[in-house]
């Protein structure tokens, strides 16, 4: 599909204070082993310690592997040539996927608290055709991918640190002028001006614009097409989807 009109790369910098190498493969070590047990485990009175399902899935874990298959276990993400990420585990919301593909863009999971969900779309309606005109998009698509990615939520943060309504990593946002991520107006035209950027790259290209901008530019450009990442080929299909459910109602 034509249209004209992250996440996350790995750092190969020194490790921060507190990490070591493993000396044996069997022994898995955890940087912050004290407080992981203290939150995962409740102690009951005969002396022993029981899991919590529910509360080790609120934590999330990040595991590192060597070249010799050594492994290390982490409840953030550390910087280190030695260890590859390949796995990472944690809440309801968080990609599950096996980081060795390098799609760590994690899903937004809004709260049930949230008004009903028409009436917080239709509050941005301005900010979407204000943007819409700006950088010469569809409105159906800028709010087809809010959908996809907040859920309509300005407060919106996902477990990779994507923020706001079209869920902008940092170095983005800033990347196009965005100085408040959770500010409305600010994040659709950020994340506009970013959807606008990836047009002109895939030359309208709509499904690789959307992987671009699930996955990162790098991905789509290593696979010479959509990257083979379970999560990213679902977000493209659920986006259009949603582009061509907001086409219709706009032009009705």
């Amino acid at each position: 599909m034509k249209l004209r009109g992250r996440r996350v790369q790995f750092d190969n910098a020194t490790p921060p204070a507190g990490f070591s190498r493993i000396s044996q493969p069997s022994r898995i070590r955890f940087r912050q082993g004290v407080r992981y047990a203290l939150a995962a485990a409740t102690v009951v009175f005969a002396g022993t310690i029981t899991l919590s399902p529910s509360t080790v899935q609120a934590i999330e874990i990040f595991i590192y592997e060597n070249s010799s298959g050594q492994k290390l276990f982490s409840d953030r993400r550390i910087h280190n040539a030695g260890y590859k990420l390949v796995k990472r585990q944690g809440p309801r919301g968080s990609s599950t996927a096996d980081a060795r593909t390098g799609q760590m863009h994690a899903r937004y999971t809004p709260p049930k608290s949230l008004e009903p969900f028409r009436v917080r779309a239709k509050k941005f309606d301005h900010f979407i055709n204000w943007a819409a005109r700006s950088f010469e998009l569809e409105p159906a698509l800028i709010k087809a991918v809010i959908h996809a990615e907040s859920a309509f939520d300005h407060n919106a943060t996902s477990h990779a640190g994507a923020q706001g309504l079209m869920q902008l990593m940092p170095a983005t946002g800033r990347s196009h002028g965005v100085t408040n991520p959770y500010n409305p107006h600010q994040n659709i035209m950020g994340g506009s001006k970013h959807l606008r950027y990836l047009m002109d790259k895939y030359d309208g290209n709509l499904e690789l614009v959307l992987a671009a901008y699930n996955a990162g530019e790098v991905p789509v450009r290593k696979y010479n097409g959509i990257p083979p990442y379970k999560e990213t080929q679902q977000y493209v299909k659920r986006v259009i989807k949603f582009y061509q459910r907001y086409s219709k109602e706009l032009a009705s």
